[in-house]
């Protein structure tokens, strides 16, 4: 079953989507990857475009991995947070095409404060991506066992709530969603990595001011991506090139691997 339910509830009423503002480096209407936002911390470089199939953004294709859409559900958070993060790394003092109004970070320790944060946000979003697609975590035939339970008897009370409103049950929309939410499994309703992307996405807004324990000193943010694959991104998107109109995955979705 699907975990958007959770997601909406956490994220929903902090961070909403807005079309007209779109994605920074994208062209309007494209989304990145949710493979990409998940790296958006490793390089300012990086690029959600595609350059011969359509449907795989270069990134993901270097890297062998599935290429997904971001669930509408999670697009507010996504939009805020990559542009969020593309804002930081136009501050950065070694990005030579930061646009010239951009005021720059000198202060290492606010370089640092950044590059923490936005390791966080890179963990938080890598961890809802694998559990977006894939909510159960099924680690052995005793899991997998608890699972099939749990979702028995989450549609035993869906159609139960179905089967009463249908004869009438005088419910109100509010109330009938709530108890649809709460049949969802157990491993549904448990909001652990949302919460924890919350937090993350909380620490990034203004994180050059908040002192956290143990800080150090960076000279810059990082730059950690290959330069063949920087190169291969770029060039696709200097030629105008497109995001990835990929389909948003969910458990069982075939595979979509690169055969490079």
């Amino acid at each position: 079953m699907s975990a958007l339910n959770t997601i909406t509830r956490v994220l929903g009423p902090e961070y909403t989507f807005d079309p007209s503002v779109g994605f920074d480096g994208m062209d309007p209407g494209d989304h990145p990857c949710i493979g990409c936002l998940s790296k958006r911390h490793i390089d300012s470089r990086l690029y959600c475009v595609v350059d011969k199939d359509p449907l795989v953004c270069v990134c993901c294709k270097h890297y062998n991995q599935k290429c997904g859409a971001i669930p509408d559900e999670l697009l507010g958070a996504a939009q805020w947070y990559w542009n969020t993060a593309c804002g930081y790394f136009d501050r950065c003092p070694l990005n030579v095409s930061a646009p010239a109004t951009a005021q720059q970070m000198s202060d290492r320790t606010e370089l640092w404060r950044v590059i923490t944060a936005l390791d966080s946000c890179g963990s938080a979003w890598a961890n809802i991506k694998d559990w977006h697609v894939d909510p159960p975590e099924i680690s052995d035939a005793s899991a997998a066992a608890l699972h099939r339970l749990q979702e028995l008897a989450s549609i035993r009370e869906l159609v139960s709530i179905m089967v009463l409103q249908s004869a009438g049950m005088n419910s109100s929309v509010s109330e009938i969603r709530a108890r649809m939410d709460a049949a969802q499994p157990a491993y549904v309703r448990d909001d652990t990595k949302v919460q924890a992307l919350l937090r993350a996405l909380r620490g990034l807004d203004d994180a050059e001011n908040k002192s956290v324990s143990n800080e150090k000193r960076a000279r810059s943010l990082r730059y950690d991506m290959p330069d063949r694959l920087v190169d291969r991104m770029t060039t696709a998107y200097l030629a105008d090139a497109p995001g990835p109109k990929c389909a948003v995955h969910y458990v069982g979705t075939p595979s979509c691997l690169s055969t490079e």
